[in-house]
């Protein structure tokens, strides 16, 4: 069964409200604190969800799927959002 889209035509703003977090009319966001990931020769998936490190329990909620590609893309640009990140706020220590 498909999701149905809301036919509203409003705009959701992220929390905290910085430059670049409005989100377009219609979009749903999407919050994941784990990520997995898989390949095929066509194409790459970005599995998101809630509870990945407890062990092989995982609550998965949204994939991704795109080309090879894409996913480079995709790596090229969180590397550079991280980085711009950093510098504003100082660097990411993992826990």
């Amino acid at each position: 069964m498909k999701k149905k889209m809301p036919k509203e035509k409003s705009s959701v703003t992220l929390t905290p409200p910085e430059k670049g977090m409005e989100v377009p009319p219609g979009v749903i966001p999407v919050y994941a604190r784990s990520f997995e990931a898989t390949y095929t020769q066509q194409i790459v998936l970005l599995i998101l969800g809630t509870d990945f490190a407890r062990g092989s329990e995982c609550i998965a909620h949204t994939v991704i799927a795109v080309s090879p590609l894409g996913a480079k893309g995709l790596r090229d640009l969180m590397i550079k959002i991280v980085d711009r990140y950093e510098k504003s706020h100082g660097p990411i220590e993992r826990p």
